[in-house]
């Protein structure tokens, strides 16, 4: 399951106090390392729609804490049978919840950036970029699923020749959404 937040404007600093009062102290913590409002309240919303999803999914009143993979991967230690992924950019904050392994991206589109995408991007990717009329949202589809798949995977971002390949012979099922009004793109992967 996907649960999505992408009303973030109509959040207050008192809406995130209130939201920090009902959240762990272990994610509290990892709120208040944010300098910038805005990145304060997206974690904090992340991790209120986890909690909301394991509710609504497994009848959980409270997130189990957090253990992490060698590489930075969340996974709860004592329920190796849930899994979960978050994200959030400026736009909007994404939760998936799965019994089998995830990955999530919700990113902002943003203006194309050719050396960016040449970086990033299979020679193949890159000619369809630079051919498209909308190339800003062709490269953020791209790079929601190329993040999708590092976060499924959960074993960091790979080398440059490693992250223009990625989705070449990729065997993972992936999931896009693309909100224009708001002016995101989220993708999902999943095994």
């Amino acid at each position: 399951m996907i649960y999505i937040e992408d009303h973030i404007e109509a959040y207050t600093p008192s809406r995130l106090e209130n939201l920090l009062r009902d959240i762990s102290e272990q994610r509290r913590a990892q709120v208040k390392k944010f300098a910038h409002f805005s990145d304060r309240l997206t974690c904090a919303l992340a991790y209120k729609l986890l909690k909301d999803a394991l509710k609504s999914e497994y009848g959980m009143e409270q997130v189990p804490e957090f253990s992490y993979s060698e590489h930075g991967k969340p996974f709860f230690a004592i329920h190796p049978d849930i899994h979960f992924n978050l994200s959030h950019c400026k736009k909007a904050v994404a939760c998936a919840l799965s019994p089998k392994p995830i990955g999530i991206d919700v990113e902002r589109i943003r203006p194309f950036d050719k050396e960016l995408a040449a970086y990033v991007c299979a020679p193949s990717e890159l000619e369809t970029l630079l051919n498209s009329p909308e190339p800003e949202l062709e490269f953020t589809l791209l790079w929601t699923k190329k993040e999708a798949l590092c976060k499924l995977r959960g074993d960091g971002l790979p080398s440059r020749t490693d992250l223009q390949n990625l989705l070449l012979h990729c065997p993972y099922v992936f999931s896009t959404t693309v909100n224009r009004e708001k002016g995101y793109v989220l993708t999902s992967c999943e095994e």
